[in-house]
């Protein structure tokens, strides 16, 4: 399991937890193709965008999805544009990461 996924869940506050991490959420109301995405700022503070209008279980998954991006591929990377990557093996591996952390958590 992800330290920084247990680390959060296992916080009193998940927020601050996120953010000794330089991680910050917004919920914004995007375009319904699009379920979310993670970008790194100048002020290396990396913003986790979630789409609004997705229900709180699809939240919670595009949530640890982009968690994934940030532990394992954007170190890596440096920045990554893309649009229709779902067959990539970055992107399978965010997924099964999601799908999994879901299942052991319990959501």
């Amino acid at each position: 399991m992800s330290p920084l996924v247990q680390y959060v869940y296992e916080s009193d506050n998940p927020t601050d937890a996120l953010l000794s991490h330089n991680i910050l959420v917004h919920q914004v109301e995007l375009c319904p193709e699009v379920a979310a995405f993670v970008y790194k700022s100048r002020q290396d503070i990396y913003h986790v965008v979630i789409n609004s209008s997705l229900n709180w279980s699809a939240q919670i998954r595009v949530f640890l999805h982009e968690i994934k991006h940030i532990e394992k591929d954007l170190p890596r990377a440096g920045y990554v544009v893309g649009l229709d990557m779902q067959h990539e093996e970055a992107e399978i591996n965010a997924d099964w990461f999601a799908k999994e952390t879901v299942r052991a958590y319990g959501y």
